[in-house]
């Protein structure tokens, strides 16, 4: 199932010219980091045009990153340091890479009539996953390929993959396929699995998922996080293989860069045009009260949510 307000973007690829070997760059644990997201600030029924925007996460220093309103879905590296965009500008969809700052852009090509939903890059900048089919009826599996191009490759074959995310050393893709069951129908929601980068050891961790976002691995990479047909938060512990819901009402979870709060959108109709949704952003804390709070202001159409290090979207000065 695709909805337009999850983040169907068609492609999505990895890499950077000079930036790619960018090496890992540790988040200081005091950084608080930056919370990026996509939609517009004031949804009517005249169709207002998007745009993505950063924020401190109690809320402050929103910014506009002046990025194209073309884009669909804007994703970061691990360490923040790269850029990954999906577009539709020219008819078809446009997969980009570039450094944060949107500086060294690439066009990752691939062929001609392939379908792309969803990709993220690896956290060496050198490879990506993407949600791929070679042709509008073949089935629709996670890929890799180098971000030049070269190299595109199957490593699974569920058959009706929607979203992907790299594991923080690199090592593994998370994904959401839409479960079948034996005699040929689906069953309700998306089942959440693990494969290694080269397409070795698949396994299922997680069930009834939205399949709308990508899920979400902790900084540490011992965890999921995703939302389930619910609209509830649930993580995953791999090690374990336990499963909590960590709150009730959000959608798109993101966790902060050190792994010990998290941010959520709770999204809901606004009674406008037919596309028209109200998001709200709110942060809890993992590790004490999960009492979540709203940051920031409520927007719009939402593409696109992330928690990046500070480096990544500064806020001006105040």
């Amino acid at each position: 199932m695709r909805v337009a307000l999850a983040i169907a973007a068609a492609c999505l690829l990895a890499g950077c010219g000079t930036a790619a070997n960018p090496g890992a760059r540790p988040t200081k644990a005091s950084d608080p980091g930056m919370l990026v997201f996509g939609g517009t600030l004031n949804p009517n029924a005249n169709h207002p045009p998007g745009g993505f925007y950063a924020l401190r996460p109690d809320g402050s220093g929103l910014h506009d990153l002046g990025l194209s309103n073309d884009i669909r879905e804007l994703r970061y590296s691990q360490d923040g340091r790269l850029a990954v965009t999906s577009d539709d500008s020219t008819g078809d969809f446009r997969v980009t890479v570039s450094r944060a700052d949107g500086s060294d852009r690439r066009v990752v090509a691939l062929p001609v009539n392939s379908l792309e939903e969803s990709a993220a890059i690896s956290p060496d900048g050198k490879t990506v996953a993407l949600v791929y089919a070679p042709g509008p009826d073949a089935p629709v599996d996670v890929w890799t390929v180098s971000v030049d191009g070269s190299g595109l490759r199957r490593i699974t074959t569920t058959g009706d993959v929607s979203t992907v995310a790299w594991s923080p050393d690199g090592k593994r893709i998370a994904f959401t396929d839409q479960a079948e069951l034996p005699q040929g129908d689906y069953e309700p929601g998306e089942d959440v699995y693990v494969v290694g980068a080269d397409g070795t050891d698949v396994q299922r961790v997680g069930g009834y998922a939205s399949g709308y976002w990508p899920p979400a691995w902790s900084p540490d990479g011992t965890k999921i996080a995703f939302d389930d047909l619910h609209e509830r938060i649930k993580i995953v512990d791999l090690a374990g293989h336990s499963e909590k819901v960590v709150l009730e009402d959000g959608e798109a979870p993101v966790w902060s860069p050190d792994g010990k709060r998290m941010a959520v959108l709770r999204i809901a109709p606004c009674h406008g045009y037919v596309a028209c949704m109200w998001s709200k952003m709110l942060v809890f804390d993992l590790t004490g009260s999960r009492s979540a709070k709203q940051v920031g202001p409520t927007f719009g159409e939402p593409r696109s949510f992330a928690w990046t290090p500070s480096a990544t979207a500064p806020a001006p000065a105040s």
